[in-house]
């Protein structure tokens, strides 16, 4: 029931539906395709819930970084695409009806995770402990710029020369030239791969598992008591 998409080149998705269920979904009654539409949206929302709950516990992830969007301009990473019975989609032939949730492929600064200069290197917690990730330093990308990240020397990126203008003891200038060892710019966990992994995708089939049915005959009995 359970699937897993990188194909789109700005999202994942994870996603379930009901092409699994033995009534095709154009054959349903109108309230049985509600009562599972709103049963997806249901415990697809829980099944959020919980990666969220599973990714705040092990990572020491960026404050409001796990915000579900509100409305298709959301500012948040996460969207929430309910079910609709109206809008179902064609799958070899036959509709279905799915529930996803999308999660937007923006990398995270390592800086966000609680990165500060040390003696040997930047001081970063990632998960519940800090490390050092020895010979990093933190800097800007240009010299008159406040936005500060966290980069390694990197020799396979090769060399450049760098001028700088000194001033000499005779009080003249002159510019200096050296050579220095390209850098590399250092991320942490990104939200997408974390929703991506095999612990949150386990997550996601537990759930489904766990509640669907339960959920489903809910809707199915307020449905038909309407």
């Amino acid at each position: 029931m359970g699937r897993f998409n990188t194909r789109e080149e700005e999202f994942i998705t994870l996603d379930f539906d009901v092409h699994s269920l033995e009534t095709a979904f154009d054959d349903m009654a109108k309230s049985a395709q509600l009562a599972t539409v709103n049963a997806l949206n249901t415990v697809g929302g829980m099944a959020n819930k919980e990666i969220a709950k599973r990714i705040k516990a092990n990572f020491n992830v960026p404050s409001g970084s796990l915000r579900v969007s509100k409305g298709p301009n959301g500012d948040g990473l996460i969207r929430l695409l309910r079910a609709d019975a109206r809008k179902s989609e064609q799958h070899f032939g036959v509709r279905r009806a799915s529930f996803k949730i999308r999660i937007l492929k923006k990398p995270i600064s390592l800086l966000e995770y609680s990165a500060h200069q040390g003696a040997t290197g930047v001081v970063v917690r990632v998960k519940n402990s800090p490390k050092t990730i020895r010979h990093s330093f933190i800097s800007s990308w240009k010299w008159n710029s406040d936005k500060r990240y966290v980069f390694v020397r990197d020799p396979k990126r090769g060399t450049y020369i760098r001028k700088r203008t000194v001033k000499t003891n005779a009080g003249r200038f002159r510019t200096q030239l050296s050579k220095r060892t390209m850098r590399r710019q250092l991320f942490g966990p990104s939200i997408a791969g974390l929703y991506a992994s095999k612990a949150s995708r386990q997550i996601l089939a537990e759930t489904i598992n766990k509640h669907y049915e339960t959920v489903l005959n809910e809707k199915f009995v307020k449905e038909y008591e309407k």
